[in-house]
């Protein structure tokens, strides 16, 4: 972009807007990689750990000596005086075996990280 001649006010709105894009992309990465290395950081870690930091989960499935921990966080704002308006939701599961961390993903549902 550096050396592109600028020619009309609508020229320059759009080129400040795709910047703005850019920056936002950008801060939503930089958001997105930190969820996912603290996610990671558990894989490893005792499941009673995980628990006792981060709470019970919102649903658990077990199967032999497996188990999926699954926890939700719902992201949105509250309007003064009003309702909340929900955006996103983050799940998050973690499987554990023999009460071992042993793989973590997440998905969105909406916007959760920003």
């Amino acid at each position: 972009m550096r050396g592109r001649r600028i020619n009309t006010r609508a020229e320059l709105d759009a080129l400040m807007q795709e910047q703005q894009e850019q920056e936002r992309n950008s801060r939503r990465q930089a958001a997105i990689d930190a969820f996912q290395k603290k996610v990671d950081s558990w894989v490893g870690a005792d499941e009673l750990d995980l628990v006792r930091q981060v709470g019970e989960p919102a649903n658990t499935y077990q199967s032999g000596n497996r188990k999926l921990l699954t926890y939700r966080q719902v992201h949105g704002f509250q309007i003064p005086g009003g309702a909340f308006i929900q955006h996103g939701v983050c799940v998050t599961t973690f499987e554990s075996v023999n009460g071992r961390i042993v793989n973590a993903s997440w998905k969105e549902e909406g916007v959760c990280l920003e």
